[in-house]
């Protein structure tokens, strides 16, 4: 089998990727995000304590960083860091290559070659040969895994990798430092793409092949937005990509806002602590009217944008190493 992506969480925002991509295309004629003087930082208080809630984008270059100083304050008051996956423990590399191992192939007999039509077979061949790839090598993979071979070798081609994510950073700083909870595990993020119908995988890899071509675009727009702290215009996208094709609506609401509830009940039982919690989840989960911010606002809790304070006066703090 192929090596496995970098981390499952990476794949899952890859897949939102995607998505967004059509909403970046539709509302960027008019200059569609804009300075905000925020970050994607979000205070969030209780009766007995505050967690700060940083949006993330998973896939990052390196030239983000350092971080503004209200995000290094806010990691500097934590006591909790709190990611959706610790991708950096130990045995997660070795959950997500079991998780692959069961569900990413095909049964015996099948392939690509046996189930897709001989077209998209030669589109992907093509797309294939272009990363250096070929078809060989992964012929046995069910779609979902090629869709996202396909974006993650893009990605990375573009200098976004999953190791300089905004959660791989913190999670390395804190190693020795804080406590680390994890919202989900690898099994469960796997089955959220295992387990989509072979139609609908299908369909997925037609749109990868489909934008491949824009993702340097995409991804562009997507990271001003997250510079800027534009929480709107990422909420206008995840809109746009969740009202898409109908026969993934299903899907969408799986992927973000039946997490959106549970990863909202995990961080409000924690502002009923006293611990500080600073929380790092892609940034799809945080905005928008169904996001973790407006749904722990329907719990009660107070909420607040944070402003920026500019880049740090010493860099060591938020340089990465």
């Amino acid at each position: 089998m192929s090596r496995p992506p970098s981390s499952s969480q990476a794949l899952l925002h890859s897949r939102l990727l995607l998505g967004v991509l059509l909403a970046v295309l539709i509302t960027s004629s008019a200059g569609w995000a804009g300075e905000t003087g925020n970050c994607l930082l979000y205070e969030v208080t209780s009766p007995t304590t505050r967690a700060y809630i940083l949006g993330s984008i998973h896939l990052m270059p390196e030239r983000v960083y350092p971080l503004d100083q209200a995000i290094e304050q806010a990691y500097g008051e934590a006591e909790l860091l709190v990611v959706e996956l610790d991708v950096g423990a130990p045995d997660t590399a070795m959950k997500i290559m079991a998780a692959m191992v069961e569900q990413a192939s095909y049964p015996a007999g099948r392939t690509l070659r046996t189930e897709l039509d001989s077209t998209l077979v030669a589109e992907l061949e093509d797309a294939l040969a272009d990363a250096g790839m070929s078809l060989a090598m992964l012929e046995n993979q069910q779609p979902w895994v090629l869709s996202l071979t396909l974006l993650e070798i893009e990605t990375q081609r573009l200098g976004f990798r999953s190791d300089a994510g905004l959660d791989m950073h913190f999670l390395e700083r804190a190693r020795d430092r804080l406590p680390i909870v994890a919202l989900e595990d690898a099994a469960t993020q796997i089955e959220l793409l295992s387990g989509l119908e072979h139609d609908l995988q299908v369909l997925m890899l037609n749109e990868t092949l489909e934008q491949l071509p824009l993702t340097e675009y995409m991804l562009r727009m997507l990271l001003d937005a997250w510079q800027f702290g534009d929480a709107e215009a990422l909420a206008a996208m995840i809109v746009y990509f969740s009202s898409q094709d109908p026969r993934l609506e299903d899907y969408n609401r799986r992927l973000l806002t039946d997490r959106n509830h549970t990863m909202t009940a995990r961080i409000a039982g924690m502002l009923d602590g006293d611990e500080v919690p600073f929380v790092i989840v892609g940034a799809a989960h945080v905005v928008g009217d169904e996001g973790i911010i407006a749904l722990l606002e329907e719990h009660g809790f107070e909420t607040r944008q944070v402003a920026k304070l500019g880049p740090p006066v010493s860099v060591e703090s938020g340089a990465r190493e």
